[in-house]
């Protein structure tokens, strides 16, 4: 069963309980003695918050996508060997220009998976980057990530948009989480701001802010996405 996830302080590769494999890359955990049945969960990784458009100042977009979750409880064997690979998320999209029109994308988070007995096509795929727009609001697609091969798979949230005016060049931009996890990064802007990095987004699986609109141009960069999660209980 899914839990709400709180970062265990003392988790480490050789735990009893509850294992978690916070840091991205390829690990392999293997099944102790005295354990038949092992239940996997697993975050996707957030999409990176896009990057700020210089050919057009007043207009933001949403933030990152959140991560997808899946999870599976099987039966297993002393010794069996899984193979865990943790999601890397999206990179911070550094400034730039764009042409006019066009929208200025961050990284897509990455996959989070793990192979081994009695397990098939597990994985939780990580969430698109945002993006910014130049001059106008575009029609871009921000997907979240997506579960696969568990019992219980969800989807996790996009980015999304609040309050826009063309009068006062004011909006509120949201990056997406992942399931189950404490929530998204909002950003908002109205006139200036400071040279900032956006949020990062929240872990597991969150994406990252898409920085704040201004109308004098500043210099910014979007948060990037938080990395995926692997949480093993036996």
């Amino acid at each position: 069963m899914a839990r709400y996830y709180t970062v265990a302080t003392s988790a480490t590769l050789t735990c009893s309980a509850v294992c978690d494999f916070q840091n991205p890359g390829a690990y392999t955990w293997t099944v102790p003695s005295g354990v038949t049945e092992v239940t996997f969960e697993i975050w996707g990784a957030g999409g990176g918050g896009g990057a700020k458009c210089c050919c057009e100042c007043y207009h933001g977009g949403p933030g990152g996508a959140g991560g997808g979750y899946s999870s599976v409880s099987v039966t297993t064997a002393v010794g069996c060997a899984y193979a865990v690979c943790v999601g890397y998320g999206g990179m911070v999209p550094t400034v730039g220009s764009c042409a006019l029109h066009w929208c200025c994308y961050g990284q897509p988070g990455s996959t989070t998976y793990i192979t081994g007995f009695n397990l098939s096509n597990f994985c939780a795929t990580g969430g698109d980057g945002g993006h910014n727009t130049c001059y106008y609001i575009c029609g871009c697609r921000n997907d979240p990530g997506t579960g696969y091969g568990g019992n219980v798979v969800a989807c996790g949230a996009g980015g999304a948009i609040q309050g826009y005016s063309d009068a006062y060049f004011w909006r509120m931009n949201h990056s997406g989480s992942a399931p189950f996890t404490g929530g998204s990064r909002p950003h908002s802007g109205d006139h200036c701001c400071p040279c900032m990095l956006g949020y990062p987004g929240v872990f597991p699986g969150g994406g990252g802010a898409t920085v704040m609109p201004n109308i004098c141009c500043c210099c910014s960069q979007a948060g990037a996405g938080a990395n995926g999660l692997v949480r093993i209980h036996y």
